[in-house]
């Protein structure tokens, strides 16, 4: 007989949660969301902005639901451009990282009320033994009023299984920012 492919849903995400930061120290994920039902799952924000001016956003993996989060095991590969750089510059970033920084790691961020930032990452195999692949793309307004956007990847190379992760600020707070986490069909 003949095999008729069926990709019907394939790639199509499932909101799992959504949460709206309003002066917050930390947003966090936790294990009623990551599970072993997705092998991907992605994270979109919008309207994401600082508290404080020169801040990074990063994110932060836990194995056991957030008690503690990983420190170690975790390389990063990140370019960035910025509206303000001479043509075809690139600034890059690599090596052993402690955690993610997904925005502000070349261009900080801006606090003033339109310097907003919006991105999307994708997080591979988190509820694996395989190690976790984490994939990133973002843009925002940096502090001199220039947009900047960063592109990066960061593997953690661990068979512990993912269950958590937390989104803060380098220092300071979250002013504001929607934070929505879907799961990938697949």
């Amino acid at each position: 007989g003949n095999l008729t492919p069926n990709f019907n849903n394939a790639g199509s995400l499932v909101l799992l949660a959504s949460q709206t930061a309003s002066n917050d120290t930390i947003l966090t994920f936790n294990s009623s969301l990551i599970t072993s039902t997705y092998n991907i799952y992605e994270l979109k924000y919008f309207n994401y902005q600082p508290a404080t001016n020169s801040d990074a956003l990063n994110i932060s993996l836990s194995t056991d639901n957030g008690s503690t989060y990983e420190t170690s095991n975790m390389a990063r590969c990140v370019i960035a451009l910025n509206s303000s750089s001479t043509n075809d510059s690139i600034t890059t970033r690599y090596g052993a990282t402690n955690s993610i920084v997904i925005q502000g790691t070349v261009w900080n961020n801006g606090n003033a009320n339109t310097r907003t930032g919006a991105g999307s990452v994708i997080f591979y195999d988190l509820p694996s033994s395989k190690a976790k692949k984490i994939v990133f793309d973002t843009s925002h307004i940096d502090e001199n009023g220039h947009t900047a956007n960063t592109r990066g990847a960061v593997g953690f190379n661990s068979s512990s299984i993912i269950n958590n992760f937390k989104i803060y600020q380098s220092s300071g707070n979250i002013a504001q920012g929607t934070f929505s986490l879907f799961g990938v069909k697949t």
